[in-house]
């Protein structure tokens, strides 16, 4: 929905994360009964396209951005290649059911 504004001071959230700042979003969340998914995005859609919220955000220039994509991890690219191209040297294996080892030798993380 927006963004705090820059003049606002920094206050500590729950576990030592920051919950209010300069420049941090904020959004809104809809909620409801199970099984309403459709709904909910019927609303959500309705209500992104009336704001036009979305659109209006502009990343802050001082905002630090992240350095290392999932697909990098796992294999759908490196990061001298970030367009996804294959990373020859990525492996998934597993037999089905049995847990499994994603990314490069160098990378290498076991996920259920």
């Amino acid at each position: 929905m927006g963004v705090y504004p820059d003049d606002i001071p920094i206050i500590p959230g729950a576990r030592e994360l920051v919950a209010v700042a300069p420049g941090i979003p904020f959004g809104i969340t809809f909620l409801g009964k199970k099984w309403s998914e459709e709904t909910l995005i019927t609303l959500a859609y309705a209500y992104e396209q009336a704001t036009q919220h979305r659109d209006a955000l502009v990343p802050r220039p001082d905002a630090v951005l992240p350095k290392t994509e999932l697909t990098d991890i796992v294999g759908g690219g490196s990061p001298s290649s970030p367009t996804g191209t294959p990373n020859p040297s990525a492996a998934v294996s597993a037999e089905p059911g049995k847990n499994r080892s994603v990314g490069t030798d160098d990378q290498r993380r076991w996920v259920a």
